[in-house]
């Protein structure tokens, strides 16, 4: 991959992007996923449940007692729920933060291997993209790169694709969610990366 930075003129932001294209049968990178996985570990605490309302606060519990596969598509469901509604009312709470980044490289390989439900990817998406709205920093060095080489590049694995074409298991919201990710992050206003 390679990225390209152009300064802004009279400024000390630039216009960078990677060189980044889709081409069918490109395998996941089992590379980026475990560094991913090697730098978010598992959170020791539960992650909150959105809605604050009440008089003691609850968790999701079942993420503390289960590993990622584990996890029914129900709780998948509320805790991506919680995430990405919460996220606009409370704002961006830590534990949610940090068991996303954890879940996202574990809910990738699920997908790919097990053959899970593409929503998780759909879901995986949104709530990344809820989360850096504003571009994505640097985690740790790569990181940006390792999300859009993984995330992004997803639907490009020959577990999608059959005779040249996308599987009939590829919804076209999935399609849909993967253009605008790329989309938003393969160009990005970068003040980080002039140094």
């Amino acid at each position: 991959m390679h990225r390209s930075c152009a300064p802004i003129q009279g400024s000390n932001e630039s216009w960078c992007s990677m060189s980044f294209r889709w081409v069918a049968g490109t395998p996941l990178d089992e590379e980026r996923i475990a560094r991913m996985q090697l730098h978010f570990g598992r959170p020791t605490e539960p992650p909150p449940v959105a809605w604050f309302n009440s008089e003691v606060q609850k968790y999701h519990i079942r993420f503390v007692q289960k590993y990622p596969h584990e996890l029914s598509d129900e709780e998948l469901e509320a805790f991506f729920r919680d995430v990405t509604s919460g996220t606009g009312s409370f704002g961006l709470i830590e534990e949610w933060k940090a068991w996303f980044l954890y879940l996202l490289p574990h809910l990738l390989v699920e997908i790919h291997e097990n053959r899970r439900s593409l929503q998780w990817f759909e879901a995986s998406i949104s709530t990344f993209m809820n989360m850096h709205w504003k571009g994505i920093g640097e985690r740790y060095v790569g990181f940006r790169d390792d999300v859009m080489l993984t995330l992004g590049n997803f639907l490009m694995d020959e577990v999608w694709w059959a005779d040249h074409d996308l599987s009939a298991d590829v919804a076209v919201s999935s399609l849909c969610a993967s253009f605008f990710l790329c989309l938003k992050y393969l160009l990005t206003l970068r003040r980080d990366e002039l140094n």
